[in-house]
């Protein structure tokens, strides 16, 4: 299902034949709407009446203006139904209607069941309206319950739709968290970044490490930059390449880069792939790295006398 639940004309057409709803059942529900604006008040009333006794229900229907325009949309929305214009107006209604009730916390569970206390309330009224024609009353309930049917997929449908849009934008921002928190790059001290890179690095990932290392490296003015990859146990071409490119970009903003952490197994793939670091300062150990950092610089770190 798409994540932007939409109908064309094509399938409203489709939805609609295969539910045999065509211009006998207008008539048949053109024909209820007396009945139904005689009886409104009165269905409405016993309809949140009964949903009130429910805990969950009372948490989504807070108080008495939320109930009332409620019941005012629902009444509409009722009528709309019965004037048998099914049109991509319609459609759009019902759709909506479900992504309303996903956004009040509003569960299809409960929209479903009162699909249902509608039918059997008018299911009744409607047998008591037509008692002289019972014919016609079958007749009514039968279009009556297909296009509740119609109703109820739509909005149930757009419910589910508008759900699992919510759910990737979460799993999107979620993500964005992760990359940035599996980038951090770290100011150890005036002029000195450090990037420990840790796990797996894939082509999503290096392109967030040379967004995250090129912004604190302009940020910070930073002088050296020290790529730790002792976390890191397997590099392809790709990712060295990219890293490489990261290293030069860095340096064309005028910051020096230390490569720290290479492993036996990354320096034989490096050299298997005939990746050039000849130009790149490299250390054995994110320590001797950040002496390195400290020279280039100009200081020193040393035991405090006494």
């Amino acid at each position: 299902m798409s994540s932007n639940f939409n109908v064309d004309e094509k399938e409203m057409v489709e939805r609609l034949e295969f539910l045999r709803l065509g211009d006998e059942q207008r008539a048949d529900l053109r024909e209820l709407r007396p009945l139904f604006m005689e009886k409104r008040e009165e269905f409405l009333d016993a309809f949140y009446g009964h949903l009130l006794k429910f805990d969950k229900l009372c948490a989504v229907l807070k108080d008495e203006s939320t109930i009332r325009r409620a019941r005012q949309g629902q009444a509409e929305y009722f009528e709309r139904m019965l004037d048998g214009n099914w049109d991509e107006a319609f459609f759009e209604l019902s759709i909506q209607v479900g992504k309303k009730h996903q956004e009040i916390g509003l569960e299809p569970k409960w929209v479903v069941a009162s699909w249902n206390l509608y039918l059997d309330y008018w299911t009744r009224e409607i047998g008591a309206y037509f008692k002289d024609t019972p014919e016609k009353a079958l007749r009514c309930i039968d279009s009556l319950h297909k296009l509740t049917l119609l109703a109820t997929s739509l909005s149930v449908e757009s419910y589910y739709s508008k759900t699992m849009n919510r759910m990737q934008e979460v799993v999107a921002s979620q993500r964005l968290a992760i990359l940035e928190l599996s980038t951090p790059v770290i100011q150890i001290w005036g002029g000195i970044l450090v990037l420990p890179l840790i796990g797996t690095i894939d082509s999503v990932r290096t392109r967030q490490i040379m967004e995250s290392l090129l912004e604190r490296v302009v940020e910070t003015q930073a002088e050296v930059v020290i790529l730790d990859l002792t976390g890191v146990s397997v590099v392809d071409t790709a990712v060295a390449n990219h890293l490489m490119k990261t290293v030069e970009a860095a340096e064309l903003l005028g910051t020096h880069c230390i490569l720290t952490g290479i492993s036996p197994a990354i320096a034989q793939t490096l050299v298997h792939l005939g990746v050039d670091l000849g130009h790149i300062s490299r250390c054995s150990s994110l320590k001797t790295g950040l002496k390195k950092a400290l020279k280039r610089l100009g200081l020193a770190v040393r035991k405090a006398k006494g």
